[in-house]
């Protein structure tokens, strides 16, 4: 398993070859974010600090809800942490 040889499927595939150039014009810089699909990301055109605070804010949120459903799933009390 993942051992299959990989193909570069250019631009758009999952696996890409780079360069030696390619990687340093990149400040050698590995970081695979063209990996991410951002095209129905509506916080990625968020620009003004309050609004991306406010998204921040209402994604802890969702997670804080997530993690106390999970602990009472576990009968886990927040005091025993």
């Amino acid at each position: 398993m993942g051992r299959a040889p990989r193909t570069d499927l250019g631009e758009a595939g999952r696996f890409r070859c780079f360069t030696r150039e390619q990687i340093a014009a990149r400040n050698d810089n590995l970081d695979m974010a063209w990996l991410r699909d951002t095209s129905n990301d509506p916080e990625g055109e968020l620009t003004e600090p309050e609004e991306i605070a406010a998204a921040i804010a209402t994604h802890l949120g969702n997670a804080g809800r997530e993690i106390e459903t999970m602990m009472s799933e576990f009968n886990v009390n927040g005091d025993e942490l």
